[in-house]
């Protein structure tokens, strides 16, 4: 038995393929080596602008504390943390909101548990979005969890 699909149908069918190509490319971030944790190192975006003074991640018992500071963001919408226990593929860990704009140092924090099992090493990145969805990504940090 045939199943006849509608020209309105596949028109239909055919915008949604598109549109959802179209914001899986845009979605996408390709990783750069311009970005690193020194003091006054600047990821620029077509839209964005942060200056990063300081990213770490320091184990502290079961969970890894990040810390980064900026000196100053421009058009910033949030920070994408990252995660990886080979430091190839990474996974989000969790997302916080920027200010968005300031010209003042901004101090930021991010608990991520580990869990009972996890021995070995973790790498951390962070992405920061603009406000068009283009980013940059942070150097990779990473941390022993076991001895």
């Amino acid at each position: 038995m045939k199943t006849f699909v509608s020209p309105k149908q596949s028109i239909l069918k055919f915008v949604l393929f598109v549109t959802v190509v179209a914001l899986s490319v845009n979605a996408q971030a390709q990783p750069s080596n311009e970005m690193n944790s020194d003091l006054g190192a600047t990821a620029k975006t077509s839209s964005a602008n942060v200056k990063l003074v300081s990213f770490t991640v320091v184990l502290n018992t079961n969970k890894a504390d990040l810390k980064w500071v900026t000196a100053s963001e421009v058009n910033l919408s949030h920070f994408i943390i990252e995660k990886s226990t080979d430091g190839i593929n990474f996974s989000d860990a969790g997302v916080f909101f920027a200010y968005g704009n300031a010209t003042d140092k901004t101090n930021y924090s991010f608990s991520d548990k580990f869990n009972g099992n996890q021995a070995g090493t973790v790498y951390y990145r962070l992405f920061f979005a603009g406000n068009n969805g283009k980013g940059q990504y942070s150097e990779t940090i990473a941390i022993k969890t076991a001895k």
